[in-house]
């Protein structure tokens, strides 16, 4: 089955004024830049809470849905779809003869088969995206035609 890392929560270390060092997990937060760290230091001293000394992000891994997986695959795609546009795009305006759009064929060809495949394998869950988008199709005509 495939996972996904998903974040789980944020270990930010503290230093507080009486010298104990703490672990704290950020009650919200889940992910942190070193820009937003620094600024939470610096919020962290101003308030003579203590010193932050570092943070960590706690990843773990979920099993993904068979929809998620779908998705997945579907997102892959899509995203050699793009390379293969790229491609053709550079290969138009290079025209020296030499061509990169083909070797994104066999790959897509591939992904594609594996699509095929899911879907053949779990047609309960084509049949329920497919439920889901009638829904969503119905539901954006019924706000067009009231607009």
């Amino acid at each position: 089955m495939k996972t996904t890392k998903m974040t789980d929560k944020l270990e930010v270390t503290v230093k507080r004024p009486n010298g104990e060092i703490e672990v704290v997990i950020h009650p919200t937060l889940t992910r942190l830049t070193d820009t937003m760290f620094e600024q939470c230091k610096k919020a962290t001293k101003d308030a003579g809470k203590g010193d932050l000394l570092s943070y960590k992000t706690i990843e773990i891994e979920e099993p993904m849905t068979l929809k998620e997986q779908r998705y997945d695959l579907c997102l892959d795609i899509s995203g050699q779809i793009y390379m293969q546009d790229m491609a053709r795009d550079r290969d138009y305006d290079n025209d020296i003869g030499f061509h990169e759009s083909p070797k994104y064929d066999a790959k897509i060809a591939e992904l594609r088969g594996e699509l095929k495949a899911f879907d053949d394998t779990y047609p309960e869950v084509v049949a329920e995206i497919n439920r889901l988008k009638a829904i969503e199709t119905e539901q954006q005509i019924q706000s067009a035609l009231n607009a």
